[in-house]
């Protein structure tokens, strides 16, 4: 069995065994999903959408999507179902387009105008990416499809100055399973993936002897919990 298929099956009892007890009171959006998902897509429909937009989804993704469920639980409000995840207004290959954001530091300020596309009708926005967590308001999480981070996942607020962050995590199904952990040990997960994924004794060596100021920086960063104006539009309940 490969590394993704362990991996799969962790997180399969991961969430049966959250189920089973009594919601984390601070896990941001689980009241509404309960740590249930949907039913998963057939691999038919995930390869139409494939061929359709000329791209290859990752492997972890598409196994979770194919095995495990197609939505529901997971970062922020939900999983994003993966025919909603794309905007219908956009040309076919918006995200065969290789993404140009990688590991390091927040983009800020001038990213749009360095990264993106122009504003106008035609304009391929965060090309290469697909959606597939909510945060509330404008807060999402995107995952890479093409390009050199390939894979990994970033952050952003995309009506808003908080600009691309490519999170911590190798891979969808690395940031899946820290989330859950995080969220059933009753962490704030509210904006979820910029703490270097460590445990207690490996952060304290990072504040402690780690050189680099962006490594101590992202070690002590409390992840953002949206604010009481973003809650008020989420689901309150299952």
């Amino acid at each position: 069995m490969d590394a993704d298929h362990v991996r799969l099956g962790r997180i399969a009892d991961k969430l049966a065994a959250a189920r089973a007890k009594p919601l984390p009171p601070n896990a941001f959006g689980v009241e509404a999903h309960g740590f249930k998902l949907d039913p998963p897509l057939p691999l038919a429909a995930v390869a139409e959408f494939e061929e359709r937009h000329e791209v290859a989804l990752p492997s972890g993704y598409r196994l979770f999507i194919t095995e495990m469920g197609a939505g529901g639980t997971g970062p922020g409000c939900e999983l994003l179902p993966l025919d909603t995840s794309c905007c219908a207004r956009r040309r076919s290959e918006h995200l065969a387009q290789p993404s140009p954001y990688l590991p390091g530091p927040r983009y800020l300020d001038d990213w749009e105008l360095r990264y993106e596309d122009p504003p106008g009708p035609l304009r391929n926005f965060l090309r290469g990416t697909l959606t597939v967590a909510g945060h509330g308001c404008s807060l999402v999480t995107k995952l890479i499809l093409t390009g050199p981070a390939r894979g990994r996942l970033l952050n952003l607020d995309d009506e808003g100055p908080l600009g691309p962050y490519v999170v911590e995590d190798a891979d969808f199904l690395a940031w899946y399973e820290r989330w859950l952990d995080e969220a059933v040990a009753g962490y704030d997960v509210g904006w979820f993936g910029e703490r270097l994924p460590l445990g207690e004794p490996a952060l304290i060596a990072v504040l402690a002897e780690d050189p680099s100021s962006r490594s101590r920086a992202t070690s002590e960063r409390t992840p953002r919990t949206p604010d009481r104006a973003c809650l008020s539009l989420l689901p309150s309940g299952p």
